[in-house]
């Protein structure tokens, strides 16, 4: 929604901005001729002209051509005197030789990438990959400053372990730690490999409801017997060698200048026993109460390969788990045999089928009382 409105004449037709229905009614009403005067200096403030400039390159910086990429453009239509409603306009566009490629010759506010696709690469997203084209904005467009699409040239996929635990998890915010098992991603309170822990410390530890004031907190991932290392790129595909810390912490101090309630890192892992994951955090340290929360997903290379592409198709399913050391299922309960002397059972033929078990789960048929006459 925009803080101003405008009209354009188009095909006997007023457009009007994005607005509620009765400020749309009372630009238009013969109440507030001033305002319809004053609103029109803003024509063409709603669809700007497109000017739009890319550039895709690999994951050493160099261009990438012949990539396929589909944009798309918000253009506003005017229904009625009073009514704006967005249409989307879809837009092909392929890099040049020199990866670069470029969206012009139409109108609208907003223009943006939404698929780009080269055999072999992977698009890596991360950023915005779209521009507010509106008047207000004041933007020049600049093939000098292009929006950059990063892509990752495959190496091979191999088989990996996913890890994703459904919606967040909570975490106290006292430094008490909680454990998951990097293969099932289950919560266990085993400490031993392949385990990851997760701790978060908070000051204050407990957050009211209301309005929060900045507060220090710190998110700590530990690793027992292996280690962490925070990825320096996008594109975390193939593990490093060395660098690895048994924990790593992420958070901000109540005074830092970019503070923050929240963190998304990508981290890389390695196991005692030699084996490469990469993993992503999403940290909410606002959360109120005593709890914060967090939601993670990580991939997990069995072979001792720093391979870290993922294949859906190559997806492992974790290992079925043996029971514990002295586990036995309970037996099912067995009905004691009747106490009854045989002559008190009725006749065979009225007996109820084998296994039958009354609602009294009684060996004999149930026999209604016989209530008393008046």
């Amino acid at each position: 929604m925009k803080p101003w409105l405008g009209w354009l004449p188009c095909a006997g037709l007023l457009a009007v901005s994005s607005v509620s229905s009765i400020q749309a009614a009372m630009l238009w009403s013969n109440t507030y001729p001033e305002q319809a005067v004053r609103y029109a200096a803003v024509l063409g403030s709603v669809n700007a002209p497109i000017h739009f400039f890319g550039l895709c390159v690999d994951q050493d910086g160099k261009p990438l051509a012949d990539v396929s990429i589909k944009m798309g453009v918000r253009y506003w239509k005017g229904i009625s005197p009073i009514d704006l409603r967005a249409e989307g306009r879809k837009f092909e566009r392929t890099s040049d030789g020199s990866g670069r490629f470029e969206l012009s010759g139409t109108t609208g506010d907003v223009a943006g990438v939404d698929e780009a696709f080269k055999a072999g690469y992977l698009w890596i997203r991360s950023g915005s990959v779209s521009i507010d084209f509106s008047v207000r904005q004041n933007r020049i467009p600049n093939p000098a400053n292009p929006v950059v699409l990063q892509f990752w040239k495959k190496q091979g996929a191999e088989p990996l372990y996913v890890t994703q635990p459904f919606n967040f998890q909570p975490v106290a915010c006292n430094g008490m730690p909680v454990n998951y098992d990097l293969v099932t991603g289950a919560k266990t309170t085993q400490t031993q490999n392949p385990t990851i822990q997760f701790s978060m410390v908070r000051n204050p530890e407990t957050l009211p409801q209301q309005k929060k004031d900045k507060f220090d907190w710190q998110f700590s991932v530990t690793l027992p017997g292996g280690g962490v290392q925070l990825a320096a790129t996008n594109m975390p595909f193939y593990a490093p060698a060395n660098g690895y810390e048994p924990r790593v912490t992420i958070g901000f101090g109540p005074d830092a200048a970019d503070w923050q309630p929240q963190a998304k890192p990508t981290l890389y892992f390695r196991t005692a026993d030699g084996h490469y994951g990469r993993m992503t955090i999403w940290i909410l340290a606002d959360r109120s109460g005593p709890n914060a929360s967090f939601e993670w997903t990580s991939y997990l290379n069995p072979s001792g390969s720093p391979v870290l592409e993922y294949d859906p198709t190559k997806r492992l399913k974790p290992p079925a788990r043996s029971p514990a050391p002295g586990f036995q299922a309970p037996a099912p309960a067995s009905i004691p045999p009747s106490t009854l002397p045989s002559a008190a059972l009725p006749p065979a033929s009225n007996r109820p089928a084998p296994g039958f078990q009354a609602l009294t789960n009684r060996a004999t048929p149930f026999a209604p009382p016989v209530l008393p006459r008046r």
